[in-house]
């Protein structure tokens, strides 16, 4: 009987490299697996103001949508990624009774609710701040009755993040129209015209954000409303440039950057956003006069015949 003799060519060094290569894969896949909140648990807020009932099944307001039916911490769809809550201050009949409280940040399972948390914070409207993963003391926040308020918290799964919550007079309005124009001409400034449900809060301003190259660079600008309605110019562009734009409202004043996470509503056409290309400007009469007849009786209700010259540069010989 012939004998074979199996050679391994697996040595204690490629063993060693499988392993590196094995277990370096499997930390970047858990890394990318932690670049959101894990959604089914989502985001609550418990704290002072709900008794520090964890998940908030006693107000809607601080729970998770997706944890608590009827939740209304919600993670919101396009852009950055964030969840958002708006809720009503007032001494009775509201979401909250206004007053000073702690309160966390917390995502994990109905058992173990505490399992992660965001904190160490004292709130300052109006204001991207950073919340810091299991810190030490409690958030603490200052609420006025008579007031709204929205929170966007930025999810960037289980690490350091930021949030804000902005304070309105009443509740956040929507926006229900964002014009088209049918016809920009090339260098023309452009109007656009914002319509919203109500008229919005003393502290709620209005933006058109703008780009003209695909959204590599863009631009915020204020609208200038009256009652319900209002109008801002996009600077002119090129011929053949298109530019694509969409309304959101915030109380932060001459938004630079983080528009997402500063925004409180937007219409933005579906997430299509709305757009329009530049067209050519129309050609320009460089030259023209009266050629002929110089002088002549017009007989009312007849024809007259007048000849003249034009030149277009471009267009005409």
């Amino acid at each position: 009987m012939r004998k074979f003799t199996v050679v391994s060519h697996f040595t204690g060094i490629h063993i060693l490299v499988f392993l590196v290569f094995f277990f370096a894969g499997a930390l970047i896949l858990t890394q990318n697996a932690q670049a959101q909140i894990y959604e089914p648990e989502g985001l609550n807020m418990p704290g002072a103001w709900n008794t520090w009932t964890n998940p908030p099944v006693n107000n809607l307001a601080l729970a998770s949508s997706t944890e608590v039916v009827g939740g209304r911490v919600a993670r919101v769809v396009g852009g950055t990624p964030r969840y958002q809550t708006y809720f009503s201050v007032a001494a009775s009949g509201a979401d909250i009774v206004g007053g000073s409280y702690d309160w966390l940040f917390t995502s994990g399972p109905v058992a173990s609710p505490w399992g992660n948390k965001w904190s160490a914070v004292n709130v300052t409207m109006n204001t991207l701040q950073q919340y810091t993963k299991e810190g030490a003391a409690n958030n603490n926040i200052t609420l006025v009755n008579g007031k709204w308020y929205t929170l966007n918290f930025e999810d960037l799964g289980y690490v350091n993040t930021r949030a804000i919550f902005m304070q309105t007079s009443a509740q956040p309005v929507n926006i229900s129209n964002v014009s088209v124009p049918s016809a920009p001409i090339a260098y023309n400034p452009v109007a656009i015209t914002v319509t919203v449900s109500l008229a919005a809060s003393a502290e709620e301003i209005i933006y058109i954000r703008y780009t003209a190259d695909s959204w590599a660079t863009s631009a915020a600008l204020p609208v200038s409303m009256t009652g319900t309605s209002g109008t801002v110019n996009i600077p002119g562009q090129t011929a053949g440039t298109v530019v694509s734009y969409y309304a959101f409202t915030s109380t932060v004043a001459a938004v630079t950057a983080d528009f997402d996470l500063v925004t409180i509503k937007l219409n933005n056409n579906s997430g299509t956003n709305y757009s329009y290309t530049v067209l050519p400007a129309p050609p320009v009469i460089a030259w023209a006069n009266l050629q002929y007849p110089g002088v002549g009786n017009i007989t009312v209700g007849s024809a007259f015949l007048v000849y003249g010259q034009a030149f277009i540069p471009g267009v005409t010989g």
